[in-house]
């Protein structure tokens, strides 16, 4: 990242914060105050078209934040550190945003919105969006999604890079530990430690594709599927919730980058072996977060037969 859109970044990340104070409790003469929504989310779960639609809502201030829990936001400043980057802004505004969650939440009804979603096309996603995808594009000195389709030489280097990613993606996958996984850490040190919720334990509802569950004091936290958001966001958040929101649109999809080429070519090539789409659909989180059969279509569209069946 150059330093000034570093700076840029930091700058807007000291704005949503201040707005944040604003709305504390200790400031209320400052003016009328809004209702604060916590999009309280793991990452590559498509929150940012959540965002985007709340931000159009009058009266209500959206803080998108990642980790609430001081574990997390830990071993986020380790990573950073071991990589010699600097600490992501949205470790510091998380910060922020717990304190105003103590602080606040016995004054107000805290809201908050997270998504979940397949794992495997969350770790396809988090692949694309982290420096996996430019590290093995660089080799060829070029960016993901720069080929010119039309030049044989420019989509064989792109089915190289593909061949490439998609191995990465399944050394990733094959290493799945449904104790230690990412997904289910996020949602037992973040919705469970931080909110009260535990979604494992008291269940999901398959068919319908979200559920609220009422949390620690005021709390309630609103819980979607990425695969159901467009059908069932709007909705309910405006009938369950009184959240008016008018639309969902699409923000930071992958079909939308300029890498969606080499992503539609990895997907094509992820075939996993039954042992490892054993562990990851027989897995908590995913058991209790899908029904059988869409677990079973999961299955289809990621093993390794569905070159067979195509």
């Amino acid at each position: 990242m150059s330093v000034l859109r570093r700076l840029m970044s930091r700058v807007q990340s000291v704005w949503r914060m201040a707005a944040l104070v604003r709305q504390d409790r200790a400031v209320a003469w400052l003016g009328p105050r809004r209702r604060v929504v916590l999009v309280h989310q793991m990452g590559r779960v498509g929150s940012m078209s959540v965002y985007a639609a709340l931000r159009a809502v009058p009266g209500v201030l959206p803080v998108h934040v990642h980790f609430l829990s001081p574990t997390m936001r830990e071993a986020a400043r380790r990573e950073a550190r071991s990589a010699s980057r600097p600490v992501p802004d949205h470790v510091r505004e998380g910060a922020l945003a717990a304190w105003f969650v103590r602080r606040n939440r016995t004054q107000r009804e805290a809201l908050v919105v997270t998504l979940v979603r397949d794992p495997v096309a969350f770790v396809l996603s988090d692949l694309f969006h982290n420096e996996v995808a430019a590290a093995v594009c660089a080799e060829n000195g070029k960016r993901p999604g720069t080929e010119n389709h039309a030049d044989p030489k420019e989509q064989a280097e792109l089915e190289e890079q593909a061949d490439a990613l998609a191995q990465v993606a399944r050394e990733r996958l094959a290493a799945f530990d449904p104790e230690t996984d990412y997904m289910a850490r996020w949602m037992r040190e973040e919705l469970h430690g931080v909110h009260g919720v535990d979604v494992l334990a008291e269940g999901f509802a398959p068919e319908a594709g979200w559920r609220v569950y009422g949390g620690t004091a005021s709390v309630r936290v609103a819980v979607f599927r990425l695969e159901d958001a467009p059908r069932v966001f709007v909705p309910v958040m405006r009938g369950e919730l009184g959240v008016h929101v008018e639309e969902l649109g699409r923000t930071n999809a992958a079909d939308q980058r300029p890498y969606a080429a080499l992503y539609a070519a990895v997907t094509e090539r992820l075939a996993l072996p039954d042992d490892v789409l054993d562990r990851i659909y027989g897995a908590p989180f995913a058991q209790t977060l899908y029904s059988p059969e869409e677990i079973a279509a999961f299955r289809q569209k990621w093993g390794a037969g569905k070159a067979a069946t195509a």
